[in-house]
């Protein structure tokens, strides 16, 4: 199991902008830890510090092979997929965090801000509104949007 010690010394790099060394060291670490979710999530991490999105996809891609059921990694893919174009795929990691987590207003406000920013604008809100019918603390997530 990968110790907190081995991630915060990745953290420390990534903060200390050392990439290529956030890389090697990840990469000694899933040689030490093969297939953990976390090592992967690390390697995405790194590879977005240095602009590498398709690399980066990749590890996210292959720990949610691993974990289905991380809602940050399917939030980061979405934007990785918006920024490059990739509607249809930022769409439908969008929508497995939603059904992931469907109270969670990060989730929620991100979804809403993805669809605004396609013009679906009565769909952020109907979005917002429904879960703020649910929920009442949701007003500063509309409020976000509107």
């Amino acid at each position: 199991m990968l110790l907190s010690t081995e991630k915060q010394i990745f953290i420390d790099l990534i903060h200390q902008s050392e990439f290529d060394h956030a890389l090697m060291y990840a990469n000694e670490l899933n040689n030490k830890y093969p297939d953990n979710e976390t090592i992967y999530n690390m390697l995405g991490d790194a590879f977005l510090m240095k602009e590498d999105k398709e690399s980066s996809i990749k590890c996210f891609q292959y720990s949610l092979s691993l974990n289905p059921d991380q809602v940050n990694v399917y939030l980061t893919l979405g934007k990785l997929y918006d920024i490059l174009g990739r509607t249809n795929d930022s769409f439908e990691v969008y929508s497995q965090s939603l059904e992931l987590e469907p109270e969670n207003t990060n989730v929620l406000s991100r979804v809403g801000e993805f669809l605004s920013s396609l013009g679906y604008f009565d769909d952020a809100l109907a979005l917002i509104k429904s879960h703020s019918i649910r929920r009442k603390k949701s007003k500063p997530l509309f409020i976000k949007l509107v």
